[in-house]
């Protein structure tokens, strides 16, 4: 390639002498000497082809006998060369438009003299528009003025510019890489200034997206050479090191490295070198107090150049050896802990394997675990499996996770309970575990959680209770005070007339006036007292269902509702409800408590059925968890969103006009379900029904899949 240049320049001078100091220069350019070398082979070919013609028309001059003969051939000559010409300027129009860069040349005033298309398109011109043109006619006022004062500086110092620009053309903004060199004539004087521009907006963006990388990465970044020195670093080994980056920058990396990884280090550069990566390789640093800084490298090779993420782990190497130095101690504190304590071992296969025990484990799992030693974690104790618990055990024992700490359930053959356990690291590659039977602890929190539930429940009860003696008893009891006192006030007034000895006929008179207001009287005051009758046998049910003994054990939800069809048939049949009932899950219950649970969420069904359609009733079950989840469905009137708690309230009704009741079907209902430590929720919109969802503790016998069967 450089003989080839060569050859270019040397004939290019021949042919163009005047134009000979702009390709020389565009030559010596890396990005143009592969492009530009076509322009300069064709030209040259065509320059020495026309000297051998002159030449050789001199020479034959002094042979022709014939003066027309020798113009003719000089003729023929003439335009065999014309042809050539003509042949080679457009060969080199369409180099020069198939460019990827914009090529220029401007004569002393800066007028455009050659420009290829790339250039004529990137102002928005046609080429043969722009010639004789200034930057000032074909690009903005700014531009135009710094390009100027660029050709001015390039014919004043006679040498070649190199900048970087951005340009504002219609394809937007974009980066360009401009070369500048003089054009000289024949004498060496200055007579213009030719151009080539390089789009290099990706290579800037690329640029830029490296930097910010650089900056605000955490871990030491950098780029070095296989010959030991460092091309570009971000601040972190600044910061780490305590060098500056020019100080760094000074110095071979290798100049850093301890004495005793020097050679292990070289080792590396020979990897990298031959094209292998190098990952996790660990050497020491020294920094600017002297101290040595441990550094884990991830690197890999591309040519000369190394491209390296390393991280300062010398704090975590403190922490190894500390563990290594404390793991006697940690052996003597395990075996006499009364707190079981498991190791496992990552080995070199990636497997964890259980490694170690003490005395407590045996006594806390009531299993012997020395056959278990050397077991992979999963064959040691199966229920882990699935669990995560494993894996949570091995990244913690690579030093990829901290300490954690969770209870967890464990059940397999001998070994039932749950437990408080605490992971971490231990040795390298170790990870231990210890752990308390918490089983008995759990019980209790959950009968205080229960306990808790049941007084929360039994609170809100008793601020219903409240609230009906201070209001839905006061009430009654206002009504019979007042009319009673009507009652006396007319009884009075009558014993007055007697005492004044009115006459008879005016007497009957009387009488027939205040009887009928005093039946109305007592009327209301029976009234009053048969509410009050309702709400103290409410409130007695209420008391009794809360003091009943409950039997709890299985039921048979199926015989229940078999049950309840039967003791609403008549009811069902008289509204014309379709009651559709699935297979139905057993629970583990009070079959009383729940057979009047589901009988107050049916009687509820009916009651509130719609009278614009007929009435349904679907009651479905399927198995949750440890629960069943039994759901009551109809399609009445409804409950709006801001009744669907006080729905449950005592002695709450939404309709008291339209349909009969005494309030306390759903307050029942809860507290049913409170007792049966089971949940309620209501899924409703006005005018389309209700879903009552209910959830009940499972049986553990297992039933047929749910199927429908119309009743």
């Amino acid at each position: 390639m450089l003989q080839k240049s060569l050859v270019g320049v040397y004939l290019i001078t021949v042919a163009f002498p005047a134009h000979s100091q702009i390709f020389s220069e565009l030559l010596t350019n890396n990005a143009g000497v592969t492009v530009l070398l076509s322009i300069i082979i064709i030209l040259a070919l065509v320059a020495a082809k026309l000297v051998i013609t002159i030449k050789s028309l001199k020479k034959n001059e002094a042979g022709f006998n014939d003066r027309e003969e020798k113009y003719q051939r000089v003729i023929a000559e003439c335009r065999n060369t014309e042809a050539e010409l003509i042949l080679s300027r457009n060969k080199l129009r369409a180099i020069l438009d198939n460019m990827p860069f914009l090529v220029w040349l401007k004569d002393a005033d800066g007028r455009f003299e050659v420009v290829n298309e790339a250039f004529a398109s990137s102002c928005g011109y046609s080429v043969k528009s722009i010639i004789g043109k200034t930057d000032f006619d074909v690009w903005p006022q700014e531009s135009a003025l710094k390009y100027c004062n660029d050709d001015f500086d390039v014919m004043r110092s006679g040498l070649r510019k190199e900048v970087e620009e951005l340009i504002v053309d219609k394809k937007g903004r974009t980066w360009y890489e401009t070369f500048k060199t003089p054009v000289r004539n024949e004498s060496g004087q200055v007579i213009g200034t030719a151009g080539m521009s390089r789009d290099i907006t990706d290579r800037k963006k690329q640029t830029e997206e490296l930097e910010t990388f650089f900056k605000v990465n955490l871990d030491l970044v950098c780029i070095a050479d296989t010959d030991g020195y460092f091309i570009k670093i971000n601040e972190a080994w600044s910061r780490i090191l305590g060098y500056s980056i020019d100080e760094l920058y000074k110095h071979r990396f290798l100049d850093f490295v301890h004495p005793d990884d020097m050679q292990t280090t070289l080792d590396a550069i020979e990897c990298l070198s031959n094209g292998m990566e190098v990952l996790n390789y660990i050497n020491r640093y020294r920094c600017k107090n002297g101290s040595y800084r441990y550094i884990e490298w991830r690197s890999h090779p591309k040519g000369k150049l190394i491209y390296a993420a390393a991280r300062d782990i010398t704090d975590h190497k403190k922490i190894e050896d500390d563990l290594r130095a404390s793991e006697t101690n940690l052996r003597s504190i395990i075996s006499s802990s009364p707190v079981g304590f498991h190791i496992y071992t990552v080995n070199e296969n990636g497997k964890l394997l259980f490694s170690m025990f003490n005395d407590a484990a045996d006594t806390i799992l009531h299993t012997k675990h020395a056959p278990l030693i050397g077991m992979e974690i999963c064959d040691a104790f199966p229920a882990l499996s699935g669990t995560g618990i494993p894996e949570m055990y091995a990244a913690i024992a690579r030093g990829e996770l901290g300490t954690q700490n969770f209870e967890a359930p464990y059940s397999y053959k001998g070994i039932r309970g749950v437990y408080d356990v605490r992971v971490f690291l231990g040795a390298k590659g170790q990870v231990v575990v210890n752990f308390v039977d918490i089983s008995e602890r759990k019980k209790a929190e959950d009968a205080l959680t229960a306990s808790k539930k049941l007084l929360e429940e039994k609170n809100k009860t008793l601020e219903q209770l409240v609230y009906v003696i201070s209001h839905d008893l006061r009430s009654p009891l206002v009504n019979i005070d007042g009319f009673s006192r009507e009652l006396d006030l007319t009884l009075k007034e009558i014993k007055e007339s007697l005492d004044s000895g009115i006459t008879e006929a005016n007497l009957t008179t009387k009488l027939n006036l205040a009887i009928p207001d005093t039946l109305k009287a007592l009327e209301r005051i029976r009234a009053s007292t048969r509410q009050m009758d309702a709400l103290l046998k409410g409130l007695l049910l209420l008391n009794r269902m809360g003091r009943a003994a409950l039997q709890i054990g299985p039921v048979d939800m199926n015989a229940v509702f078999q049950q309840l069809v039967s003791s609403f048939a008549f009811r069902i049949k008289e509204a014309g409800i379709i009651f559709t009932i699935g297979q139905l899950p057993a629970c583990q219950a009070d079959t009383t408590q729940v057979t009047q649970l589901f009988a107050n969420l049916i009687d509820n069904a009916i009651k509130y059925r719609s009278k614009e359609r007929p009435g349904s009733i679907d009651v479905t079950g399927e198995i949750d968890g440890s629960d069943v989840i039994y759901k009551v469905k109809d399609n009445g009137i409804g409950i709006a969103e801001k009744y669907k708690e006080k729905v449950f309230e005592l002695f709450h009704r939404l309709h008291p006009k339209e349909t009969d009741g005494d309030g306390l079907g759903l307050t029942v209902v809860r507290q049913i379900i409170s007792r049966l430590d089971g949940t309620i929720s209501l899924d409703s919109v006005a005018g389309e029904g209700c879903i009552f969802s209910v959830k009940l503790p499972c049986s553990g016998i297992t039933s047929e899949t749910t199927k429908k069967e119309p009743q």
